[in-house]
Protein backbone atom coordinates (compact mmCIF):
# COMPACT_ATOMS: atom_id res chain seq x y z
CA UNK A 1 0.00 0.00 0.00
CA UNK A 2 0.87 3.66 -0.04
CA UNK A 3 3.00 5.26 2.67
CA UNK A 4 1.12 7.30 5.28
CA UNK A 5 3.54 10.26 5.10
CA UNK A 6 5.75 11.69 2.35
CA UNK A 7 8.09 14.67 2.54
CA UNK A 8 9.67 15.83 -0.71
CA UNK A 9 12.20 18.56 -1.34
CA UNK A 10 11.61 20.26 -4.67
CA UNK A 11 13.87 22.06 -7.07
CA UNK A 12 12.80 24.46 -9.81
CA UNK A 13 13.19 21.58 -12.27
CA UNK A 14 10.73 19.29 -10.44
CA UNK A 15 8.32 21.84 -8.93
CA UNK A 16 5.56 21.61 -11.53
CA UNK A 17 5.46 17.81 -11.35
CA UNK A 18 5.59 17.80 -7.53
CA UNK A 19 2.82 20.39 -7.16
CA UNK A 20 0.40 18.89 -9.64
CA UNK A 21 0.92 15.35 -10.86
CA UNK A 22 2.52 13.89 -7.74
CA UNK A 23 0.03 15.58 -5.41
CA UNK A 24 -2.86 14.09 -7.38
CA UNK A 25 -1.28 10.64 -7.60
CA UNK A 26 -0.39 10.52 -3.90
CA UNK A 27 -3.89 11.50 -2.86
CA UNK A 28 -5.46 8.87 -5.13
CA UNK A 29 -3.00 6.21 -3.88
CA UNK A 30 -4.06 6.76 -0.27
CA UNK A 31 -1.20 8.83 1.15
CA UNK A 32 -2.49 10.59 4.27
CA UNK A 33 0.02 13.43 4.76
CA UNK A 34 2.19 15.01 2.01
CA UNK A 35 4.73 17.77 2.69
CA UNK A 36 6.45 19.65 -0.12
CA UNK A 37 9.50 21.66 0.94
CA UNK A 38 10.50 24.39 -1.51
CA UNK A 39 13.85 25.76 -0.29
CA UNK A 40 14.23 28.30 -3.09
CA UNK A 41 10.78 29.76 -2.35
CA UNK A 42 11.27 29.39 1.42
CA UNK A 43 8.02 27.60 2.03
CA UNK A 44 6.57 24.32 3.16
CA UNK A 45 3.26 23.09 1.76
CA UNK A 46 1.44 20.57 3.93
CA UNK A 47 -1.42 18.52 2.54
CA UNK A 48 -3.65 16.46 4.81
CA UNK A 49 -5.63 14.24 2.47
CA UNK A 50 -7.62 12.84 5.41
CA UNK A 51 -9.29 16.23 5.73
CA UNK A 52 -10.61 16.87 2.19
CA UNK A 53 -7.08 17.67 1.03
CA UNK A 54 -6.59 20.60 3.39
CA UNK A 55 -3.54 22.70 2.57
CA UNK A 56 -1.41 24.79 4.89
CA UNK A 57 1.43 26.99 3.63
CA UNK A 58 4.29 27.83 6.00
CA UNK A 59 6.66 30.52 4.72
CA UNK A 60 9.89 31.96 6.02
CA UNK A 61 12.18 34.70 4.74
CA UNK A 62 14.61 37.46 5.62
CA UNK A 63 11.98 39.35 7.62
CA UNK A 64 11.69 36.35 9.94
CA UNK A 65 15.39 35.81 10.68
CA UNK A 66 15.87 35.32 14.37
CA UNK A 67 12.24 34.39 14.95
CA UNK A 68 11.36 31.08 16.53
CA UNK A 69 9.44 28.66 14.35
CA UNK A 70 6.93 26.32 15.88
CA UNK A 71 7.36 22.64 15.11
CA UNK A 72 4.99 21.28 12.49
CA UNK A 73 2.92 18.55 14.11
CA UNK A 74 0.56 15.92 12.82
CA UNK A 75 -1.02 12.73 14.12
CA UNK A 76 -0.96 9.37 12.40
CA UNK A 77 -2.25 6.08 13.80
CA UNK A 78 -2.38 7.47 17.34
CA UNK A 79 1.18 8.86 17.28
CA UNK A 80 2.08 12.55 17.20
CA UNK A 81 4.96 13.54 14.92
CA UNK A 82 6.78 16.88 15.20
CA UNK A 83 9.15 18.34 12.64
CA UNK A 84 11.53 20.99 13.98
CA UNK A 85 11.18 23.67 11.30
CA UNK A 86 13.77 25.93 12.93
CA UNK A 87 16.51 23.31 12.38
CA UNK A 88 15.40 22.71 8.81
CA UNK A 89 15.28 26.42 8.00
CA UNK A 90 18.73 27.03 9.50
CA UNK A 91 20.14 24.13 7.51
CA UNK A 92 18.62 25.42 4.28
CA UNK A 93 19.76 29.00 4.96
CA UNK A 94 23.32 27.75 5.56
CA UNK A 95 23.36 26.29 2.03
CA UNK A 96 22.75 29.67 0.41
Amino acid sequence: GAPDFILEVTSPATRKKDLSLKTYKYEKAGVKIYFILEPDRKRLLTYDFRNQGSLEVICWGDSHKGDKYSPVSFELEGHVFKIDMEKIIKAIDSLE
